[in-house]
């Protein structure tokens, strides 16, 4: 199982061509590398890797346009940041959460309602009680991370929309029992959800779009499908609205995040591809430098 507490890959040698295309097969349709930090492509929407953070704006990476990045509204907190030493390409800071944190881009997404895939990097510190984290766009989905140690019941892993519509995980039981590989402190985790979207339809009801039948997403922990493999999400009854700016909430304490973007596409394809979230783009010696992104 992929996880991000691999040692570090071997040196690069000169595979034989038979086994450098093999890996490109297998490998070409995933995007995430362990050991390195996401670039922009075209299905970029947003990425931020939090290397130049100020008290109040994260700015997006470059050559994304500065009003993708997120400014601190006057609910929020302080930004603050901490170093990294666990993993060297995530160098020279993480978002480090605290009270109460709400950020907004001036960039409205004009395709909230389509595939979409949210990814970040996280990880909970040893002085964690109780935190929440919701990444994505104000008025349309949001990857919902929460943990309380005083409280499991409070536990969530799930997709947020707008109205307090949520799809939760069916098969979450609470980080108390996924067990020390997925949830223990002090550790870096990948963290993914993948949105197939079938399209949304305008309810006048609740001025809301709604997912139409079909529509699903799929959480990845650490590389892998979190549950039954065949695990799928309904986004069916989620509300969401076409256009949205982007957002990233976080309250609580413990967390920190880094690499955080979103993409314009669901890199699952409909959960055709086993591993988006894996070593994507190969840590084999010939190959990395062939996969386009």
């Amino acid at each position: 199982m992929d996880h991000p507490n691999f040692p570090s890959p071997p040196a690069r040698n000169v595979l034989p061509l038979a086994v450098a295309l093999a890996a490109i097969v297998s490998t070409a349709s995933a995007h995430v590398h362990w050991t390195r930090s996401n670039s922009v492509d075209p299905a970029t929407i947003a990425l931020y890797h939090m290397d130049n953070v100020t008290t109040v704006s994260i700015p997006a990476a470059a050559p994304l346009s500065s009003d993708r990045g997120l400014q601190k509204s006057s609910l929020s907190d302080q930004l603050t940041t901490t170093s990294d030493t666990a993993w060297p390409f995530f160098q020279p800071a993480s978002l480090q959460t605290s009270g109460q944190q709400v950020l907004l881009s001036g960039y409205a997404h004009p395709g909230c309602t389509g595939d979409l895939t949210i990814e970040c990097w996280f990880k909970w510190t040893s002085d964690l009680t109780s935190s929440s984290l919701e990444i994505g766009f104000q008025s349309a989905a949001r990857l919902r991370l929460v943990r309380d140690e005083a409280n499991h019941a409070n536990d969530r892993l799930e997709l947020a929309g707008i109205h307090g519509t949520r799809a939760p995980h069916p098969e979450f039981p609470g980080w108390d029992e996924i067990g020390p590989e997925e949830a223990s402190l002090d550790t870096w985790r990948h963290l993914g959800i993948t949105i197939h979207s079938t399209g949304a339809t305008f309810d006048a009801s609740r001025g809301a779009y709604v997912y139409d039948p079909g529509s699903v997403a799929r959480i990845y922990l650490n590389g892998h499908r979190l549950g039954v493999n065949t695990t799928t999400i309904s986004l069916t009854g989620l509300q969401v609205q076409q256009v949205s700016n982007l957002t990233m909430t976080a309250s609580g304490n413990g967390l920190v995040v880094d690499e955080v973007t979103i993409w314009s596409k669901d890199w699952s394809e409909n959960g055709n591809v086993t591993s988006p979230f894996s070593n994507g783009r190969g840590d084999v010696s010939g190959v990395e430098d062939a996969l386009s992104y």
